[in-house]
């Protein structure tokens, strides 16, 4: 009985406040404690913290909303050198704050439907505007841009441009943008709005003009040909002479002033059995910036093919013999696609050489 007093007594002792301290119940029971708190603190923050979706849809209002088709990509591929353009749709906006709350970690999503089967998508994307600030209450965001994953595909020659698609619009189906914002993990639509059938970076007074279906040609009024010079280019070849059709000019704007002008030429001829047959220009001429009233720098072209014959003699006693060939001028830009501007003769004179007139007879 002495030795169990003995050990009572101890226990006694060890209830006091260095005992409790010494003790490994007291710590596990305090480390519980701090976890009650803390899981306590946070879910009273989530609670304080969430959004509701009626709250995300009544505090968001989009303003300055722009939509389009951007080019995503073009690449050339075959033996003809066929272009592959992709178009994507896009959209660009700004939103501003009209809840009670600040807006933070906030990702835009913009889904792209078919107008007529509204479960049909051809793609999506997103934009995270506010992942690293915060929009307060009243104030406006900077721009947002969303373009979807895929779009159209078309496939053109080499010397056409976006413009092309322009005269197509009537083919395009018509797309609606669904935008849905995140907030903090809740996702709530914002609202649907039509995607316009434009291209981006188009001249509004080019636009302008294919919508009201005007003459592509009166655009290009104001552009004339100066300063005209053609001949035949002579190529020595291992079997023979071939001799290529060249010109240059300049373009005299008498008008406004043009961006991104595109020059391209045809030289065509009748053959034998009297159809129209054609030769491209090796390549079209970029003109960047054409002031009002002023000349344009010499442009230079020639064809990609042309006449043989054993030697240049021989090519100018049967000059009667020769081809009229015409030269048609077409000038367009990035976003209108080339339109005849005028036609021209070609020269039958050789570069570099003259000829005696008994050496004719």
């Amino acid at each position: 009985m002495e030795e169990k007093e003995n050990l009572f007594g101890e226990y006694v002792v060890d209830k006091t406040i260095k005992g409790r301290v010494k003790n490994p119940k007291t710590w596990v029971n305090l480390l519980i404690l701090i976890i009650i708190i803390t899981m306590a603190v946070i879910l009273i923050q989530s609670v304080m913290g969430s959004w509701s979706r009626e709250e995300i849809k009544k505090s968001i209002k989009i303003i300055d909303f722009k939509s389009m088709w951007a080019v995503k990509d073009v690449a050339f591929s075959g033996e003809n050198s066929k272009k592959q353009v992709s178009i994507i749709p896009k959209i660009t906006f700004r939103i501003k704050n009209i809840g009670k709350r600040e807006l933070e970690f906030v990702r835009f999503l913009g889904n792209f439907v078919y107008a007529e089967k509204r479960a049909s998508s051809i793609g999506d994307g997103y934009s995270d505007v506010l992942k690293n600030n915060t929009l307060k209450p009243g104030e406006v965001s900077s721009l947002i841009s969303i373009k979807s994953t895929y779009g159209y595909k078309t496939s053109t020659s080499s010397n056409e441009t976006y413009g092309d698609m322009f005269f197509n619009k009537k083919g395009w189906k018509q797309f609606n943008v669904r935008i849905s914002a995140r907030v903090k993990g809740t996702v709530k639509e914002i609202g649907e709005y039509p995607v316009e059938n434009r291209i981006e970076n188009a001249v509004k007074e080019d636009v302008d003009l294919i919508n009201n279906e005007i003459e592509v040609e009166t655009v290009f009024k104001d552009l004339k040909i100066k300063n005209y010079q053609s001949e035949w280019r002579h190529v020595k070849e291992a079997k023979g002479n071939l001799f290529i059709p060249t010109l240059k000019f300049q373009l005299e704007n008498v008008g406004k002033k043009y961006e991104d002008l595109i020059v391209l030429l045809s030289f065509e001829f009748d053959d034998k059995q009297g159809v129209i047959s054609q030769w491209k220009g090796k390549k079209p001429v970029k003109i960047s910036f054409l002031s009002g009233k002023s000349l344009s720098e010499e442009l230079y072209f020639e064809a990609e093919n042309g006449v043989k014959a054993s030697s240049v003699e021989k090519l100018f006693l049967n000059k009667t013999e020769w081809k009229d060939v015409k030269v048609k001028i077409f000038i367009g830009t990035k976003h209108i696609k080339p339109s005849l501007l005028t036609t021209l003769e070609m020269n039958q004179t050789v570069k570099g050489y003259r000829v005696r007139e008994k050496a004719i007879l």
